[in-house]
């Protein structure tokens, strides 16, 4: 992911109907910090992106998200496992998520690559007046 391609990131996270989607601002720093910010395309088009957090031996996926109308075909997948490869690659023992309570469909995409359940955060998720748990998740990497 490049500086160039954050118009393209954002339209994508703010389509994904997140209830607090990440601002501009979290982007651009982003791609300032230390992580590893990577995006999928086809044809050109950038149709989802990762972003990976590496200290010292654990990770930390801090956003993926895929385009709508590109859900539902393996790609969440496919840009899933280049993370745990790109945290493997890094020496992380382990990789860990945080997803929303009701987001179903990631939490079934989390299990089936084999992260596990290890607690919940009360609230986590703060929206308008409304709050969500989220759910943590760890992968053992070694």
């Amino acid at each position: 992911m490049t500086l160039s391609d954050l118009t393209d990131v954002i339209a994508i996270e703010k389509k994904s109907a997140y209830k607090s989607p990440w601002s501009s601002n979290a982007f651009y720093d982003s791609l300032q910090a230390n992580t590893i910010n990577i995006v999928i395309t086809i044809n050109k088009k950038i149709i989802g992106f990762g972003i990976l957090s590496c200290c010292i031996d654990e990770a930390e996926i801090l956003n993926i998200c895929i385009d709508l109308t590109y859900q539902h075909q393996c790609l969440g997948d496919i840009l899933l496992k280049r993370l745990i490869q790109i945290a493997k690659d890094n020496h992380s023992k382990s990789i860990f998520l945080e997803v929303r309570q009701s987001n179903k469909n990631a939490i079934s995409l989390y299990e089936k690559n084999k992260f596990e359940y290890i607690y919940t955060r009360k609230n986590y998720y703060i929206s308008n007046s409304n709050t969500e748990d989220a759910l943590v998740y760890r992968k053992q990497l070694v």
